[in-house]
């Protein structure tokens, strides 16, 4: 019985030393000392060199005085960010690590490396510290109530371009003589807005550059020589008037400028604006 047991042990041994001799081993990425790295599983290992299978299938031989390491994780393909005790960030990846330092590429593919002592180490984050530092800054003053101090010019943001279209019946000129003249004929007027660039503040204060397009008729169908606006428009159009007559009016506006707005809110939003256009 004690001699089956021995024999069972025996034959175990001798499989398990089979199965490490000729069984697949996954190291799946192997360093080599001109910076490329091999990924595949290695099938075979002597003294002299290492046999990998890539993903394709293929096996390659690769001699042990080309290695610099094998490594069955995949961490260090992500890129980290370790700032050290002197604040400087350095971007790069941690190829190995022991209990005093860290082995670093700054490329990947590259084999330039290098060692960052733990004890000059700050910490080390999977994003760049200042923005994980400015996100926890912004969380903190989230809580405190505090309101980021921006310039004018970051306050500054530019808006959509927008245009509006008006039409209207009722006005007046500021020529007095044309104001008689066709006081008893509605206007029509158009007008287009464009504003193509549009800045406001973190207020909603601000400037736009604006273009105006706008269109003024005016008409008389019929009027008789003896009617008050006859000789109002024999002074306008510098005719002398003997008979019935029609009369029109168009004046078609382009101009350019800009214009201010303010926003005030009472309940609602109420926006002045001043422009200026030429």
């Amino acid at each position: 019985m004690k001699a089956g047991k021995v024999i069972l042990w025996v034959s175990a041994i001798v499989m398990a030393i089979c199965i490490c001799s000729t069984g697949t081993v996954y190291a799946e990425s192997v360093f080599l000392k001109d910076g490329s790295i091999v990924e595949g599983d290695i099938v075979k290992e002597t003294d002299k060199a290492m046999e990998v299978k890539l993903s394709d299938g293929r096996k390659v031989t690769i001699k042990r005085q080309e290695i610099i390491r094998t490594l069955v994780n995949t961490g260090y393909k992500t890129k980290m960010y370790i700032m050290k005790a002197n604040r400087d960030v350095v971007p790069v990846y941690i190829v190995e690590e022991d209990n005093e330092s860290y082995t670093c590429r700054i490329e990947l593919q590259s084999a330039d490396e290098f060692r960052i002592k733990k004890a000059d180490v700050l910490f080390v984050s999977k994003v760049p510290p200042q923005d994980f530092i400015d996100e926890e800054v912004q969380k903190k003053a989230a809580e405190l109530g505090i309101k980021k101090q921006y310039t004018r010019e970051q306050n500054l943001k530019w808006r959509a371009p927008f245009m509006r279209f008006g039409y209207s019946t009722i006005g007046s000129y500021a020529d007095q003589d044309i104001a008689d003249a066709y006081t008893e004929s509605p206007a029509k007027t158009v007008l287009i807005d464009i504003f193509p660039w549009r800045f406001r503040n973190d207020s909603g204060n601000g400037f736009d550059a604006m273009v105006r397009a706008r269109a003024v008729e005016n008409v008389h169908d019929e009027i008789q020589p003896g009617d008050p606006r006859t000789k109002t428009l024999s002074k306008l159009y510098q005719i002398t008037i003997y008979e019935s007559f029609n009369t029109k009016l168009n004046i078609v506006q382009i101009c350019g400028g800009v214009r201010y707005a303010y926003n005030m809110f009472y309940g609602i939003l109420i926006q002045p604006y001043v422009y200026g256009l030429m």
